[in-house]
């Protein structure tokens, strides 16, 4: 398996996985292909184009099996802080440690910009299985989003996880 980041000319095999991530997995992403699939090329020509951002994907030969996205918010005030998104893995792919790597990749090429001190992300508060591999990364709890989304009617609550910088301490004042 090869983890890099995505290029320009991976486009057409993460728009596959993109879109079925979306079919897929529906209450894992508040994503709609309805929403995201008119204007997909253009966010993921200018996430490649960003210094701060990328997706990770996860390759079997040539084939991309998984992916994970980070973007660095924006605005002074936030700069400081980054998001995993998109988190996915063929179903034939899962239970052979691929989606711990890309995560792992992700977070270790967010940590080469000196100014990210901590990285979030959200996951159903149903998907155990996220929930259990992005805490023995390191991410921590810090609350659940009630009715963060809705699929089919039926409320996704979301759970709030956080990863500091290694190495740095929350000051008291």
């Amino acid at each position: 398996m090869k983890y890099r980041k995505l290029k320009k000319t991976d486009y057409s095999a993460y728009e596959a996985i993109r879109k079925e991530s979306l079919a897929t997995e529906p209450t894992a992403f508040s994503a709609t292909e309805e929403k995201e699939g008119s204007i997909r090329q253009e966010r993921f020509e200018k996430m490649l184009n960003s210094p701060s951002n990328f997706i990770i994907g996860a390759f079997e030969k040539t084939t991309l099996v998984g992916i994970a996205g980070f973007f660095r918010f924006e605005g002074t005030k936030a700069a400081h802080k980054g998001m995993i998104w998109g988190v996915y893995v063929q179903q034939n792919h899962r239970h052979k440690g691929i989606g711990k790597k890309v995560v792992e990749f992700a977070v270790n090429e967010a940590w080469k910009d000196n100014a990210i001190a901590l990285i979030q992300l959200g996951v159903g508060l149903h998907n155990f299985p996220a929930i259990n591999l992005y805490a023995n990364l390191g991410f921590e709890s810090y609350g659940v989003e009630k009715r963060a989304f809705i699929v089919n009617g039926e409320y996704i609550d979301e759970y709030l996880m956080v990863m500091m910088r290694p190495g740095t301490e929350d000051k008291e004042e």
